[in-house]
């Protein structure tokens, strides 16, 4: 700093009143020694030609009264208030403009808040901004809360850094010890899921076994009978052929007459060979709901945060059963099969439908008093079963060799097996007219007609659970002639109320859907969420959704009991009846694909 004019620490102390050579203050607090050339009594400091010069044009500084070379004052003193001089240039305004780098920030605007430098100010703060000379107002910053409070925030950002920086590190050991958990977790699902395939194999292949020697003892036990057949009926072929060359008619007539009863007896055996289908193809279809989940994009699970917001949800509401999107429902018929028989006196009211051996349904008919089994490739009734005078109404599978029908004026159950021809085992006698009928995890869940109940029962007959009114005391059915369970959800037809009632397996009612008309039997479609359903009153067959929306699928089917599907192959199976002997299709099964 050049001191040839001015020497601060000696002869410019404080109340100094000696004459010195005069030099503009507010450069000498830039460190820049200027001769004075004016005096500005306001600020009571002497300027310099140019500061002389721009000191009317600041707003701070424009009314100030100005002394020229001449009036100005001719000696210099330094004020006991002037700290900025006592300071030296420790605290001088040094700091350049980031505008204008020959500058420094001298000026402060409390309108903008900002620090400026004097062309800045000329430049943008010069009409209605509250500008002030900062060495006027900083002395006011020593020790002040303005200080204090800056500090503190200050330290308060140090500590959230801090903090902040803890938190990382901690929340960083248990993102690291959490994605080791689901690797490990995910490691284990893939070993249970192997476990379960490796499982659900060896079933097929024991199923596969089954299958193989169940064919190859009906081909044994096919071939053995026919081979006694032959035997005996050359054998009485050779007999009658030798009384007769022997002229023994007495003998001949009793042995023609012997040999014509028992040969129509082997004549019904071998019919009933001939119409069964000795060996059956077989394939392997795969689960279509498997393979969607592994053709999708998260098939094994996925990974989420605990910020995630996870909504409650009921099996209804739950998305992870639903499909992407729903497909639209366009059957279009393929097949009829004819289910009267020569022995059948009245035409076939199919009531009841069920899948039970791979390619056969057996159907309940209930004005033939008899179950039946058909072979949906063949469309040949293979087996009959009657029930003497009474009359089955609903069938459902609990094995893949065991049915169980429902008798509603009787008021029984009976199980009859059917791996290999159909016959009648254990029944279980109910507490009413059972009707509708069906099977969920070693319990058969029952309907009832007059009066409408519902009942859930074990597998020796014994009641769990029955429901008949609601919680306010009202009749829940009235005629409830269908039921079935899917999802743990119970569904019930009510042809007199013209609803379709859904529960849960506690018995407590979910939904109901109406807008069909008289509803009869009915089957949930698994890979959507609706049902099928058939109505006696206009002929037609209903998709029915779980959003209660309803569309008519077939018209025209009458006598409509009955309704199956078979996800595997897409296929929908529909009875139909009449009353007009003069048909020929007056009982027929039709089939759509779906």
């Amino acid at each position: 700093m050049a001191t040839s004019n001015l020497d601060k620490s000696s002869s410019f102390s404080k109340g100094s009143e000696a004459e010195y050579n005069l030099i503009c203050k507010p450069c000498y607090i830039d460190d820049v020694s200027k001769p004075a050339y004016g005096f500005c009594k306001d600020c009571m400091e002497h300027l310099c030609a140019f500061c002389f010069m721009s000191h009317k044009k600041a707003k701070p500084s424009r009314h100030h009264k100005l002394l020229d070379s001449d009036s100005m004052p001719p000696t210099q003193s330094v004020d006991d208030t002037d700290t900025t001089m006592d300071e030296g240039p420790a605290d001088s305004l040094s700091t350049p403009c980031e505008r204008h780098s020959e500058e420094y920030i001298k000026l402060y605007c409390h309108d903008h808040k900002m620090a400026l430098c004097s062309i800045c100010v000329a430049l943008n703060h010069t009409k209605s901004c509250k500008v002030e000379y900062i060495p006027d107002i900083s002395r006011n910053f020593l020790n002040s809360d303005a200080l204090r409070k800056v500090i503190s925030r200050a330290q308060s950002v140090e500590d959230r850094c801090d903090a902040i920086n803890n938190r990382m590190s901690r929340d960083t050991q248990q993102n690291t010890d959490s994605l080791k958990c689901s690797l490990s977790d995910l490691k284990k699902y893939r070993s249970n899921i192997n476990k379960r395939l490796d499982k659900l194999e060896t079933d097929i292949n024991q199923r596969i076994h089954d299958l193989q020697e169940q064919n190859k003892n009906k081909i044994n036990t096919t071939e053995t009978k026919c081979d006694v057949l032959k035997k005996d009926a050359i054998l009485k072929k050779d007999t009658l052929s030798e009384l007769n060359e022997s002229n023994q008619a007495n003998q001949l007539f009793i042995q023609i007459q012997e040999a014509q009863r028992i040969l129509e007896e082997y004549e019904d055996i071998l019919h009933s060979i001939e119409s069964q289908n000795f060996l059956d193809e077989y394939q392997f279809i795969p689960n279509q709901a498997l393979n969607d989940v592994i053709q999708s994009d998260n098939a094994l699970g996925n990974i989420s945060s605990h910020n995630e917001v996870r909504l409650p949800s009921t099996p209804e509401d739950d998305t992870s059963q639903r499909p992407p999107q729903r497909t639209v429902i366009k059957p279009t018929e393929q097949d009829e099969i004819l289910v009267k028989t020569k022995k059948d006196k009245s035409n076939c009211r199919i009531t009841g439908m069920t899948k039970n051996k791979p390619g056969a349904l057996v159907l309940a008919d209930r004005n033939n008093k008899c179950i039946k089994v058909v072979g949906v490739n063949n469309k040949v009734v293979t087996s009959t079963l009657s029930f003497g005078g009474n009359k089955p109404w609903d069938i459902t599978s609990v094995s893949s060799t065991e049915v169980v029908v429902t008798i509603p004026d009787s008021q029984y159950i009976q199980f009859v097996r059917t791996s290999n021809r159909l016959k009648k085992s254990r029944k279980i006698n109910t507490n009413g007219y059972c009707h509708g009928i069906c099977y969920h995890q070693d319990k058969l869940i029952v309907t009832y007609g007059y009066p409408g109940k519902l009942e859930i029962l074990d597998m020796k007959g014994r009641v769990i659970k029955s429901i008949t009114k609601d919680t306010t005391g009202q009749d829940i059915f009235s005629c409830p002639f269908y039921v079935q369970v899917y999802n743990n959800l119970i569904f019930v037809s009510d042809c007199s109320k013209s609803s379709i009632i859904k529960l849960d397996l506690n018995c407590e009612i979910k939904s109901i859907y109406e807008g069909v008309n008289g509803p009869s039997g009915f089957a949930v479609l698994h890979d959507r969420r609706s049902f099928v359903v058939c109505s006696n009153d206009d002929n037609k067959v209903y998709e029915v959704d779980y959003d209660k929306k309803s569309k008519v699928l077939i018209k025209d089917v009458e006598g409509s009991y009955a309704v199956c599907v078979n996800d595997e192959q897409n296929r929908l199976y529909i009875s139909r009846w009449t009353v007009h002997n003069s048909l020929d299709n007056n009982s027929s099964i039709i089939v759509f694909n779906i």
